[in-house]
């Protein structure tokens, strides 16, 4: 099955396994993004009452009989959407309301760029998108048709290196990934 979304909206895609005290604590601040969007959490297998939660704020959903891992878990995204972004977000991760602005800002209108990054930790190397060797799904947008026509992330890494692995191929496709220092 294939979701449709509004042209212009990004899907916003978190990962969850038994993070209902996360959610609880950053899952408001990603709902109040501005730039137009869905929110989708895959769940994968959770006990712990996140999917109660997440029915209770109307959060779509998208729910894995168990833990699959997070190669997984995204590649169940990046097929079920047909969009040519997907953003993608850690479960513990607080966002400002502006933080996919820059992002999209930073990707569109450019072939060549197949991932953007937030930063999340101290940068020092300015505020312009600067180049850099992988990106982490902790918080980035990607170019979901790209994802996908290079086979989305390899799932024997169940957890950890996925996404490494993924921008290593990325770069041997001639794709770029950026920094973006202003999300």
């Amino acid at each position: 099955m294939s979701y449709r979304i509004e042209m212009d909206e990004i899907p916003i895609v978190i990962l969850n396994y038994n993070g209902l005290n996360l959610l609880k604590l950053y899952l408001d601040s990603v709902l109040n993004t501005e730039y137009p969007n869905e929110v989708i959490v895959v769940d994968n297998g959770s006990k712990d009452g996140s999917l109660d939660y997440l029915k209770s704020k109307g959060v779509k959903t998208i729910e894995l009989e168990k833990n699959y891992g997070p190669a997984y878990a995204r590649n169940v995204a990046i097929k079920r959407y047909n969009t040519k972004y997907m953003a993608f977000l850690d479960n513990d991760v607080l966002v400002p309301r502006d933080w996919l602005n820059p992002l999209v800002d930073t990707i569109k209108n450019k072939e060549n760029i197949a991932a953007v990054q937030s930063v999340y930790t101290k940068w020092k190397w300015g505020d312009q998108p600067s180049e850099i060797p992988w990106f982490s799904t902790a918080a980035a947008l990607t170019r979901r048709d790209i994802l996908e026509k290079i086979g989305g992330f390899d799932e024997h890494y169940f957890f950890y290196w996925e996404d490494i692995e993924l921008s290593w191929r990325l770069y041997r496709a001639g794709y770029k990934i950026l920094m973006v220092p202003k999300s």
